[in-house]
């Protein structure tokens, strides 16, 4: 299987080409948001209330403009792999893994979705992802 190496998406997110070193973004779309939470980006679909807080995130997948007219681009299999943290009172309650994918013309899916109880290395993964981004970690 060949790997394509660049960026994804409108905001060039970079591609993982080794899947055992996977490349991690904090996915606020390249905004100029104060923190990285995604129910702080203006003009992200979030939906407050008393007793939830509903967030809606669905890639497109499509190729990036400059990667459009690479022959045979239409035939990949396009996945981003996504890791979402719930926090409550500024505690780490939930971690959620999802992926969606599309391989070649057909539909995009979702795949090897879960809710996990987090752990205190998804919180230090949370934080050196941040820092190294330049977000200020969660405390």
């Amino acid at each position: 299987m060949e790997h394509r190496s660049g960026t994804w998406g409108e905001f060039g997110y970079p591609l993982t080409t080794d899947p055992a070193n996977r490349v991690w973004d904090v996915d606020v779309g390249r905004s100029k948001a104060a923190d990285a939470y995604w129910d702080n980006v203006p003009g992200n679909p979030v939906t407050r209330g008393p007793f939830n807080l509903i967030n809606t995130d669905a890639p497109s997948l499509d190729p990036s403009p400059g990667n459009a007219a690479i022959p045979g681009v239409e035939l990949d299999i396009r996945r981003a792999v996504f890791r979402t943290y719930l926090y409550c009172n500024c505690e780490l309650t939930r971690l959620v893994k999802w992926t969606r994918e599309k391989l070649g013309k057909g539909p995009m899916i979702y795949t090897e979705m879960s809710l996990e109880t987090p752990t205190a290395a998804d919180q230090a993964f949370i934080n050196a992802t941040l820092k190294a981004q330049g977000f200020v970690p969660v405390p």
